[in-house]
């Protein structure tokens, strides 16, 4: 529990001033909300007793109709409210969580697998943002709405409340063996689920290279096995956890049966009258109710904590970026040195060496799937070399690779731009869609540079996706560029438009590119670099 608290803590912080204040009143009025829904029955016992006594009392049975609507409409308003608040504060917590990122150490976020951060970004966001869901700021007042109950319960009748505390006992018993004995099986089937999602993104990194080296049956193989470890601890655990449930179920019915028996069997020995028996039937059956949100709820919350765990860790880094010492454009030449990197056992390049010069423009040439890309993913640090040293003579220069898949983010155009320069004004990215052959598009859009672009960029073209790609590279103005198929989706007219205009934003710097297209390497590239298999 006081790890769900620290964590909760930290979301509260996340919070403004002005939310802050809002899930304070709905939590005191969930409290209102209890002594409503405790009247009530109150209420309904006096009707009947009334009833039974020939005496009709239309005040009450007005007020309890009034109660229960108003009761109702307010939980269902207050809870319509707390959608578009959730909604806001997964907003938040993500736009802190995308400019922390941004912030972060490239050696730090390089450190994780491609697939820790997208989960982050997918099912880590939201299942902190349920956080924020009405129910864990209702949870204070059905605790209090329980203990009332069996107060209320205690002091008609000793002997049903003694058989609702010890049904209680006995699922509270039963849910302690399943925490100790059933769901380890399922954090072990989710340990194995994201071992196999890490396999999957370190295979796909590479995925053009093992279909080259004819290894994709090892991975298919790999995958299998995992898939069979995974399925058999999911298995145990859905088995042992119907068992659970069963009882506990079971656990429920007898005591409502028990409280139902007891309570008539009061009522006919005159013990009470008839409102009362009705009342300590509804209140008994409630208890049980209430007992079993409370405890379900408090384990669906202890799903949580690693998710939120992994959110704080991203916004809390650490590892922000305090100085760019290291980074600098008076480099002087860059050198692969027996370069070796192999995916599954199979080498994919080995013994590669070359020397680029600054200001040099070299095209890699070869077949596709000969590890032309996986040289590029070295030179800029996304994947590590299994042999050989990458090095930069005098200091390391500013990287930005342009790749055939385009990293966008689903966030505006803008936000997309600030991304590689934070500092960049609206009119300087404008200036920069014009050169890219995207103004025309631009000037169509009504939002302007707050259009969304979806995820990975999927509300755009391929053309425009590879263009607003190249808009990030230019503001970027790295001193080292590694192209990597940059036209995909981009006709020829816009294409040797925006060549002439690479072309001039190349002059001073030094470029690789990987490409099949005559057109580039004549335009763009000075020397050529043939790649045969796992060599030079």
């Amino acid at each position: 529990m006081n790890v769900i608290f620290r964590q909760f803590k930290f979301l509260w912080q996340q919070m403004p001033k002005g939310y802050k204040q809002y899930y304070t009143i709905y939590m005191l009025i969930s409290v209102v909300h209890v002594f409503i829904f405790l009247l009530l029955p109150l209420i309904y016992r006096d009707i009947i007793d009334a009833l039974t006594k020939e005496h009709y009392s239309p005040e009450k049975i007005f007020l309890y109709i009034i109660l229960t609507l108003a009761g109702y409409a307010s939980i269902r308003i207050w809870s319509l409210i707390n959608i578009y608040f959730k909604e806001k504060m997964k907003k938040i917590i993500m736009d802190k969580l995308f400019h922390s990122v941004l912030e972060m150490d490239s050696a730090h976020f390089k450190s994780r697998e491609p697939g820790y951060w997208a989960s982050i970004f997918s099912k880590d966001i939201d299942m902190t943002s349920n956080m924020y869901l009405d129910f864990v700021y209702t949870l204070p007042a059905e605790g209090i709405a329980l203990v009332a109950i069996l107060v209320i319960i205690a002091i008609n009748c000793m002997p049903i409340t003694f058989v609702i505390l010890s049904g209680l006992a006995i699922a509270g018993f039963i849910n302690y063996w399943r925490d100790k004995y059933v769901v380890p099986y399922y954090d072990k089937a989710q340990e194995d689920f994201r071992n196999t999602i890490d396999i999957v993104n370190a295979y796909l990194k590479g995925v053009g290279d093992l279909l080259h080296n004819q290894a994709e049956n090892v991975f298919i193989q790999k995958l299998k096995e995992r898939f069979v470890i995974y399925s058999n601890h999911l298995e145990k655990y859905f088995k042992k956890d119907s068992i659970s449930e069963y009882f506990i179920s079971v656990t429920n019915e007898v005591t409502k049966m028990a409280s139902v028996g007891l309570s008539l069997f009061f009522f006919i020995k005159g013990n009470f009258t008839f409102g009362t028996a009705i009342l300590l039937i509804m209140f008994s059956s409630t208890a049980c109710e209430k007992a079993k949100y409370l405890v379900e709820n408090f384990k669906w919350l202890m799903n949580f904590p690693p998710h939120i765990k992994k959110v704080q860790m991203a916004i809390e880094s650490p590892q922000l970026i305090k100085s760019k010492q290291n980074i600098s454009s008076d480099f002087i030449a860059l050198n692969l040195n027996n370069i070796g990197v192999k995916y599954n056992d199979k080498w994919v390049i080995r013994h590669f060496s070359m020397e680029i010069k600054k200001g040099e423009k070299v095209a890699l040439l070869g077949k596709s799937g000969i590890g032309k890309s996986t040289i590029l993913k070295v030179i800029s640090g996304s994947i590590r070399p299994c042999e050989g040293k990458v090095e930069f003579i005098y200091c390391c220069p500013k990287i930005g690779l342009l790749s055939q898949r385009c990293y966008l983010f689903n966030r505006t155009i803008r936000e997309n731009m600030l991304s590689v320069k934070p500092d960049a004004k609206d009119e300087e990215i404008i200036e920069v869609l014009k050169n890219v052959g995207l103004f025309d598009w631009f000037r169509r859009l009504p939002l302007g540079l707050n259009t969304q672009i979806g995820q990975l960029g999927k509300l755009v073209s391929g053309g425009e996706k590879a263009r607003l790609s190249l808009a990030q590279l230019i503001l970027l103005n790295p001193d080292l560029v590694l192209i990597d198929e940059p036209f995909v989706g981009v006709d020829k007219e816009r294409k040797d438009e925006i060549m002439q205009y690479m072309k001039k934003f190349l002059q001073d710097k030094t470029c690789i590119i990987v490409t099949h297209d005559d057109d580039i390497v004549k335009t763009l590239a000075l020397r050529c670099v043939y790649v045969r298999g796992d060599s030079l």
